[in-house]
């Protein structure tokens, strides 16, 4: 289900159910699941709380993955989970959150026309990264995946100094390009952000 790199929420697709199951945590609502009776009838049973279809399905931890008795497969943004006893669950996939290295975690976010600025002077490799791990240190700029800035501005001391070192074999100036562009893309994002939460904010305050 999981790369490693991803954090997925999912929920039944059930009536008078609205909390999610988060991957790796136990199922918090009763699933109804299909068994498969004498003559090829379908009942339908209840089944208890506090048994986790989730860790069933090997999604737990990587042990589980390689299990042999369930098998689990993705369609349509569900999650089809069967067990060796033929019990079957559906369950839709909510949300997902990406996992990034700790190098992509300290990326600093910053202001538009800042974060502009960088992602122009990272055409000399590491530059622009080295500006931005300064700014982030003197406390103009933060990491949202990283709440110590010192560590996020060394970090970013580190990017720069490698992006240096491997220029001359294109790969540094082509990772100081990418990262410029990844500082521009996250601080628009974040304005746009703070323009939605400032209008949600007028609208239930007129």
């Amino acid at each position: 289900m999981s790369s490693g790199t991803d954090s997925t929420t999912v929920q039944p697709p059930q009536r008078g159910s609205s909390d999610p199951v988060k991957m790796g945590t136990e199922a918090k609502t009763i699933l109804d699941v299909e068994n498969t009776g004498e003559g090829g009838s379908t009942v339908r049973t209840p089944v208890n709380k506090r048994k986790d279809f989730l860790q069933l399905g090997g999604i737990e931890i990587e042990k589980r993955r390689s299990s042999s008795c369930t098998s689990y497969r993705i369609s349509n943004n569900k999650v089809v989970i069967e067990t060796a006893s033929g019990e079957r669950q559906e369950l839709e996939i909510v949300s997902s959150k990406e996992r990034h290295g700790v190098l992509r975690r300290a990326l600093p976010v910053l202001s538009v026309p800042v974060a502009a600025l960088c992602c122009i002077l990272n055409i000399v490799p590491g530059l622009g990264t080295l500006v931005s791990a300064c700014l982030l240190g003197c406390g103009c700029g933060r990491s949202d995946e990283m709440e110590d800035r010192t560590k996020g501005a060394c970090y970013n001391l580190i990017v720069a100094l490698l992006q240096v070192i491997l220029a001359p074999f294109i790969v540094g100036w082509i990772w100081s390009i990418q990262r410029g562009a990844l500082m521009l893309q996250e601080a628009v994002r974040d304005q746009v952000q703070e323009e939605e939460d400032r209008s949600k904010e007028g609208d239930h305050n007129p």
